[in-house]
């Protein structure tokens, strides 16, 4: 791109057009220059400038040619067919992309060296900062639950933190930009923050030392009223209606609007809150808060979503916020419930009431976890295993990805996984030692800060024995329905693990469902500096991410083994039929409870206030007319039609199976 120094005649316009310079051969301009389109501005240090030749329509239809108009410019560089227009105070110090709008706004500039965030401490979890995390663009879901959690590897911890240095030393620099096609519009004071392409900027209150990583593919909105300190926001993120963050990372499609307050926090994919305030929270993907009264404090979140009222503790007012609390993945939590830290709740779980007695659930997940009257809570092992509500929110999620193009935190969208249901696993094994320890006429069982109900122990044997098999057939019928084979001796080879990789544990890694051999491998990669980059070690994610299905294959075909005496590909056709006709009448089962469940949503009790000055005909009338009934419900027939998909499955496999010579 070529650029020219000032005619004496452009000069003579531009002063005619009421602009200035300290040095007008320090101002250079890209041809065709139109000098028409640069007014009441004044320049000083270095500047160049664009050709400006199309026009811009704003909202009520009013057009306003391109170019710099009232304002003044310092040591910046303007692209083509850009329009700046009443900037009260100075742009100084940015390289302004092409198509670009700037109107209306106090100041745009940078002061001094900066990271643009890039390299800010985030204190998640312990407000002390004994887990803090240094910001940087790249910063993954996967990245960060290594650098949070696995402190007692202190090798693998210095090698992560010289990656992140070494991303946050490339932002270093005295100048900014601004990406093509961003529009910034009666905003207040951007001091320090890099701007990428087609960011949307409307009415900020004030953005320091930030970056913005809009792109073409994934836009950024920011909204009236915002208030953000050093912060990092990625590609479809939004900040709305007054939300104030301060040391935040906020990632891809996540969206905090409606006056939500964050601080010491890192949002990752898909994150969503409203109205309530956040401290010290790192937020895996799916992590929603709809609600003013709420507040996540200190915790480990993921696929979770904390309803209206939600309050945590971190503080025994002893030695400072120094505790932590871990919810896993998928729970919820109901209106005005509270836990005091530490304590760890198991995947998949429904929190209600108050907690103080310190529990750790993670291996009874799919569970309810309820005030108890004394100090202990209530437990009630596996009932989630059979609500709708859990069918509902695994439902949801895929859809609710409003990610684009590059997606950097790698996500799982499973509702049962080899990680979920090893739990389950040894949710049983706790059970049934528990079942066997019981006293005589005992009410309860206790286990680490609950107290579990006989009667719901004894059910929570049958949950989680249905939610094993169901996982492990679903995984074999995924298996042999694509498959093909019609002798023995090709059947063993589709049943045969693949490798052992996948056949122990396996971990959660914010979303990211994996082998815990795989996790360890990569580890001791990084410890040897043979992955040296977090994109690196974040390829090597995606790789046992890929991977999934057929490590999970090989977890299916190990626990067969411990449960049958056999592995699949040792069955005989007659033993691979029967367990396949077993998970069939365990989903059918499911199927039927997950209607049962459905049905409360439409018995007498949900009509309570329809029909409000009519009789017992009217309140049915005004309930079918508002909520529909219950045979024609959306979610009844996709539920409804999910039987009838899976009994045609069984039928096409047992034939299949049938068949093999």
């Amino acid at each position: 791109m070529e650029y020219r120094e000032l005619t004496s005649g452009e000069i003579e316009a531009l002063e005619k057009n009421g602009c200035s310079a300290e040095d007008w051969s320090c101002v250079h301009v890209q041809p065709p220059f139109d000098q028409s389109r640069v007014r009441n501005t004044r320049f000083s240090g270095e500047v160049r400038l664009g050709c400006f030749r199309r026009s811009f329509t704003n909202a009520a239809g009013i057009k306003t040619p391109s170019g710099v108009y009232d304002v003044r410019i310092h040591n910046c560089e303007i692209g083509s067919d850009t329009l700046i227009h009443r900037v009260h105070n100075y742009i100084a110090n940015y390289t302004i992309g092409n198509n670009v709008l700037i109107e209306n706004v106090d100041a745009l500039y940078v002061k001094g060296e900066s990271t643009f965030g890039n390299g800010v401490s985030v204190r998640v979890l312990n407000e002390k900062g004994g887990r803090a995390v240094p910001m940087f663009d790249s910063l993954s879901a996967q990245f960060a639950y290594f650098y949070v959690f696995y402190r007692h590897r202190p090798r693998m911890m210095e090698k992560l933190r010289c990656f992140a240095q070494h991303c946050i030393d490339k932002k270093r620099g005295t100048r900014g930009w601004v990406g093509d096609y961003t529009r910034i519009v009666s905003s207040r004071n951007i001091v320090n923050v890099a701007i990428g392409e087609n960011a949307r900027i409307t009415g900020a209150e004030r953005l320091r030392n930030g970056s913005i990583n809009s792109t073409m593919e994934g836009a950024v909105r920011i909204g009236t009223g915002v208030i953000a300190d050093n912060f990092i926001i990625n590609e479809n993120a939004v900040l709305l209606d007054a939300s104030i963050v301060s040391n935040c990372f906020i990632g891809e499609g996540a969206e905090l609007a409606k006056q939500y307050s964050a601080e010491h926090s890192l949002f990752f994919a898909n994150f969503i809150g409203h109205h309530g305030e956040a401290f010290a929270v790192f937020a895996a993907p799916f992590t929603a808060t709809h609600h003013r009264s709420t507040l996540l404090i200190s915790a480990y979140l993921s696929f979770m979503n904390a309803g209206s009222g939600s309050n945590q503790s971190n503080h025994a007012y002893k030695l400072g916020p120094i505790h932590q609390g871990v919810m896993g993945r998928g729970s919820k939590t109901a209106s005005d419930s509270y836990i005091l830290w530490p304590a760890r709740v198991g995947d998949f779980t429904l929190l209600m009431g108050r907690h103080t007695s310190h529990c750790d659930t993670k291996d009874l997940p799919y569970s309810y976890l309820l005030e108890g009257k004394n100090s202990l809570s209530i437990l009630v092992p596996g009932v989630n295993l059979k609500s709708v509500g859990t069918i509902r929110d695994a439902d949801k999620w895929p859809t609710r990805d409003g990610r684009t193009g590059h997606c950097r935190d790698l996500i799982n969208f499973d509702l049962l996984t080899p990680n979920s249901v090893d739990a389950i696993i040894r949710g049983r094994d706790i059970l049934l030692r528990l079942h066997e320890e019981k006293g005589f006429n005992r009410e309860f069982c206790q286990y680490k800060g609950v107290d579990i109900p006989l009667y719901s122990l004894e059910k929570g044997l049958v949950y989680y024995s249905m939610g094993i098999k169901k996982y492990c057939g679903n995984v074999f019928c995924n298996r042999l329905q694509w498959r093909t084979f019609s002798t023995v001796e090709e059947l063993r080879t589709v049943l045969s693990p693949s490798s052992e990789t996948g056949m122990g544990e396996w971990v959660d890694v914010a979303g990211c469902i994996v082998p815990k051999v795989c996790v360890e491998a990569l580890l001791e990669e990084v410890e040897r500096g043979e992955v040296d980059t977090p994109d690196a070690l974040l390829e090597r994610m995606a790789v046992f991410h890929d991977s999934y299905h057929e490590y999970a294959w090989n977890w299916v075909c190990a626990r067969v083994k411990t449960f049958c005496g056999q592995y699949p590909h040792e069955m005989p056709v007659e033993k691979l039929q029967k367990y396949l006709a077993e998970w069939l009448e365990i989903t059918m089962r499911l199927d039927d409870y997950f209607i049962e469940d459905a049905s409360k949503e439409f018995d007498s009790r949900s009509m309570v206030g329809f029909g409000i000055d009519g009789d017992g005909e009217c309140c049915n009338s005004d309930f079918n007319a508002v909520r529909g009934c219950f045979e024609t419900n959306s979610f009844v027939s996709r539920i409804n039609a999910h039987k009838q998909s899976k009994k045609q499955l069984y039928d096409f496999i047992d034939a299949k199976l049938a068949s093999v010579q």
